[in-house]
């Protein structure tokens, strides 16, 4: 009984939320998938938040990130139901969906306002990292030939290449697919940055920074590694002017410029030489492909310009796969959904233009959006739960800044 007294459950919440975000969604317990089993337990963190911090939940689901998400659900919902004959019983997750990623960031800003709640999911987060980053570097040399035992059950698009000494494997790490894993590494950047000045041991951070930046690198994922040192760079670009001004933040960024193109010059071709084919145009038939497919979508576009076509996986025998969040977004919910999807990517930067002194927001929100912005013109990043989650963990953990100033004005943040 004591020790029950002892168990903290907010932590125990919080760490559900990290395990969450490093699990695949393809993985199923009595053959239900994560997805619905996180969506069930998200649930019941939200009524007992309902009922053991009602005022603060309450306050923290009318931040205009959520309630664009809120909105969203509803549009995709009218979308349904004026698709009803495309309609499946399954597309209520569609909607469901952007209600469960919206309380997952009101979950962050209810139970992560006292400062070592906010801390000790970093640092969750931050072991995590280092953990999945060790299995992802394991999987890539494939000692022992580790990799035949699992890996065909585990990501049966993806194993090929890492088996049977592949010359250029790609890591799926704890994900179906690289491109999936790319991002959550290249998020586990970002939330090692935000733990770094809480940390007391900097070197932990450190490591498992530079693991994500390794894994990434092993994923030969090209988009989400663009997306990446572009996010980087500004990031860089936008801290420094915080603190030394334009002039000396341009030099700063040319530096960083500078350093990532060395490393990657330095670095094996192994691991280089799908990034270095954006460069060679000769070789750009994928996008091509993609763009001819896209073209193809222009006129279904036009004869549902409003409200869209409803969920695209109930037309992939006709569409086939979209490739692209910005295009999917408009082909199933129209001008309507994406100007709401647009809105709420953009409501963030609202709050900080109500109130400059939200410098978390500058700092890492634009290179986050920067992230979202680039990754969703050949891929996805808030469709999928595998990718989502992590998104709006750290969104949370960002926006927690504007609750901390809200909290105390109205008595003080806990320490």
């Amino acid at each position: 009984m004591n020790m029950l007294k002892k168990l903290d459950t907010n932590k125990i919440i919080l760490v559900v939320l990290a395990v969450f975000m490093i699990l695949p969604s393809t993985i199923e317990i009595f053959s239900i998938s994560i997805f619905k089993i996180s969506t069930v337990i998200i649930g019941c963190i939200c009524t007992w938040l309902w009922i053991t911090k009602k005022e603060k939940f309450q306050r923290n689901n009318k931040n205009i990130f959520i309630v664009f998400n809120i909105i969203l659900a509803l549009v995709i919902l009218l979308s349904v139901l004026i698709n009803i004959k495309s309609a499946k019983f399954n597309d209520i997750f569609e909607v469901v969906r952007y209600i469960i990623f919206a309380e997952i960031t009101a979950i962050i800003l209810t139970m992560c306002d006292e400062k070592k709640y906010y801390i000790f999911l970093l640092k969750v987060i931050n072991i995590l990292m280092i953990i999945i980053c060790i299995f992802g570097i394991i999987q890539y040399f494939n000692p022992f030939s580790i990799n035949e035992i699992y890996i065909k059950s585990y990501a049966p698009t993806q194993f090929k290449t890492l088996i049977n000494d592949y010359p250029t494997p790609r890591i799926v790490g704890t994900k179906p697919n690289p491109s999936v894993y790319g991002i959550l590494v290249t998020l586990g950047v970002y939330f090692n940055i935000l733990y770094y000045k809480h940390a007391k041991n900097k070197f932990i951070v450190c490591l498992s920074i530079v693991l994500c930046i390794v894994n990434l690198m092993i994923t030969l994922t090209r988009t989400i590694q663009i997306a990446f040192v572009f996010s980087i760079l500004f990031f860089i670009l936008v801290n420094a002017w915080i603190k030394n001004g334009w002039k000396k933040a341009i030099i700063i960024t040319g530096i960083g410029l500078l350093v990532i193109i060395l490393l990657l010059l330095l670095l094996p071709n192994s691991l280089t030489w799908r990034l270095f084919q954006v460069f060679d145009f000769s070789n750009a038939n994928s996008w091509v492909n993609r763009l001819d497919k896209w073209e193809n979508y222009i006129e279904i576009i036009n004869k549902n310009i409003l409200i869209g076509i409803g969920p695209v996986k109930n037309h992939v025998q006709e569409l086939g796969y979209i490739d692209s969040e910005w295009i999917q977004t408009f082909l199933q919910y129209g001008i309507l959904g994406f100007i709401v999807y647009i809105a709420m990517l953009l409501s963030p930067i609202y709050i900080y233009c109500k109130d400059r002194t939200k410098n978390n927001i500058l700092k890492f929100y634009l290179p986050i959006l920067l992230i979202i912005t680039i990754n969703n013109i050949a891929s996805s990043s808030l469709i999928s739960f595998d990718t989502a989650i992590g998104f709006y963990l750290i969104i949370g953990l960002v926006l927690l800044d504007v609750v901390d100033n809200k909290i105390e004005e109205e008595g003080g943040l806990k320490k």
